[in-house]
């Protein structure tokens, strides 16, 4: 069973730095032999994944990169595996040989990546056609960002610590000092008469 996950060959990734100009990387998303591509799920390879329409086993760790696993998911583009199951050597073969043998993926893929490519609207035209927009008829009330209509201490974060230390240190100080007290009480001598 193992010799199945060994017999997968995954792309080489190098450092990104000056000292390694002269290495070549073995990843390719044009390249014809890669068939699929694990990943964490992060934005950068999600779109990289999308736009060149290869099937993906994902991995999420944290942050966006659950949301977009599942988006992937639901477009049957991507298997989903949580970081759990990287210990189970029976989810892992069946999501690799989902990927690698299942056709419908690549199709999604593929389907998905021209979407992408041949939207009606290039998403660098929709910016400039809206900046153009707001520089021409001014700036909306509405782009204003919420945070400068909130009161100072509200922008800062203040009600929030003052709401934090009221309900939880205002509570702990209070047992403390009870505590002391029924504990110095019990150790005065009572004065003889």
């Amino acid at each position: 069973m193992h010799l199945y996950i060994l017999l997968i060959q995954f792309p080489t990734w190098i450092f990104q730095d000056h000292r390694f100009k002269n290495l070549s990387v073995t990843y390719d998303p044009y390249d014809k032999r890669m068939s699929a591509f694990l990943s964490h799920g992060g934005l950068g390879s999600t779109i990289e994944t999308v736009f060149f329409g290869k099937p993906t086993i994902m991995i999420p760790i944290f942050f966006d990169q659950f949301r977009n696993s599942h988006m992937l998911s639901r477009l049957g583009t991507s298997v989903t595996l949580l970081k759990t199951d990287l210990g189970n050597l029976d989810k892992l073969k069946s999501a690799f040989h989902k990927i690698l043998h299942n056709d419908s993926f690549r199709k999604n893929a593929e389907h998905v990546a021209d979407v992408v490519r041949n939207q009606p609207i290039k998403p660098k035209e929709l910016v400039v056609k809206y900046t153009e927009f707001v520089g021409k008829h001014g700036p909306f009330h509405q782009m204003t960002p919420y945070s400068l209509k909130m009161p100072w201490f509200q922008r800062h974060g203040y009600d929030v610590l003052l709401y934090k230390s009221t309900f939880y240190l205002l509570p702990s100080f209070l047992f403390l000092a009870s505590f002391r007290k029924f504990v110095f009480s019990r150790n005065e001598i009572p004065a003889s008469r």
